[in-house]
Formats: structure tokens, C-alpha cells, sequence
């Protein structure tokens, strides 16, 4: 397996330790299906890496007239996360509100726990949060306060970068 950051390069040599007769061709596949673009001879070079397009089982078959063998890896790229799901405001009363939302549906790619950042705006409140759980409760000693209207945002954060975030409002 390799892990490579979304915007770098991957670059798959094909070149068989030994082969005799020479090789007399080579087929990269991503995920079963063909590649032909970044395609010279034995190395396929995929530039500008994207996650959600380039992530995948990558396997060269190369070909001579002895037979043919087969040479595959696994391309994980890690980035960003994406957004948050399910964000919600729900108000236990007066003087408080439990936020909450689900795990993105992608990590990034990562093996280490992501980590959110909550903002909670209105015309005179600009608090910010920072949680490695997916609730929170506030209260009147965090600054909220019964009958105004709050925008709360929620991003996912690992080291490769921060989601886009997920949005609501609560009174």
C-alpha cells in the first residue's frame, strides 16, 4: 500500500525484476478499469492526486511471450475531509442547546481521530470550540442565551486540511 497527499504525484513502475524474454507490453488498471493517460511503457504517472478519484487497487499486467504476471498496489490519498453530517441545534431550555452531528463520510484517508471546530455566531456572540467528540452542550455561562438566533458551523479537521462546513441556526 502507498499513502501519497492529494496534489503530489504517484508514480507505479511496472519493470519486472526479471524477464526473459523482454517484456513486449504492459496494461495498468485502477479499480479494474484501464488506464491509458500517464501511461509510459512500464510507469504510470498520475499527477495532481485527488482522493475521491484516484484512491484505488492499481495493477500492471506484463506481458511476454512466456506469459504474463501481474503487479499490484494499493493507492490510499490522504487529504481533507468532508463536510459533517447531519448537524443539529436542539434546545434544552432556556439557558441551553446540545449540538451534535455525525463522522464525515470520508476521513481524509487518515488513520488518526479528527477533530471539529464549532463556531457559534450571532450579532453579539463569536465563540469557538475546538472537540474531538461530535456533541456539545452550551449554556448561559458559554455566552448563549434564550430568544437570539445563532448560525453554528461545524468543520472537520485532520492534518491534511479542513472540511467545508456544515450549517444550522437554533433561537
Amino acid at each position: 500500500m502507498e499513502e501519497i497527499v492529494q496534489g503530489n504525484t504517484f508514480t507505479f513502475n511496472c519493470t519486472p525484476s526479471s524477464a526473459n524474454p523482454p517484456p513486449s507490453s504492459y496494461v495498468f488498471k485502477r479499480d479494474g478499469v484501464e488506464i491509458t493517460e500517464g501511461v509510459s511503457g512500464a510507469i504510470l504517472t498520475v499527477s495532481s492526486l485527488r482522493r475521491s478519484e484516484d484512491s484505488g487497487n492499481y495493477t500492471c499486467v506484463v506481458a511476454n511471450e512466456a506469459g504474463n504476471v501481474t503487479i499490484a498496489t494499493y493507492l490510499n490519498v490522504l487529504g481533507s475531509p468532508t463536510v459533517p453530517r447531519d448537524l443539529m441545534s436542539l434546545v434544552n431550555g432556556p439557558f441551553s442547546v446540545t449540538l451534535s452531528w455525525e463522522v464525515p463520510s470520508d476521513n481524509g484517508g487518515t488513520r488518526q481521530s479528527l477533530s471539529y471546530i464549532v463556531r457559534v455566531i450571532n450579532e453579539t456572540v463569536n465563540l469557538s470550540f475546538s472537540t474531538t467528540l461530535t456533541q456539545m452542550t452550551l449554556t448561559m455561562d458559554d455566552g448563549i442565551w434564550h430568544s437570539s438566533m445563532y448560525t453554528v458551523t461545524v468543520v472537520a479537521e485532520n492534518e491534511y486540511g479542513v472540511s467545508s462546513p456544515a450549517a444550522s441556526t437554533f433561537t
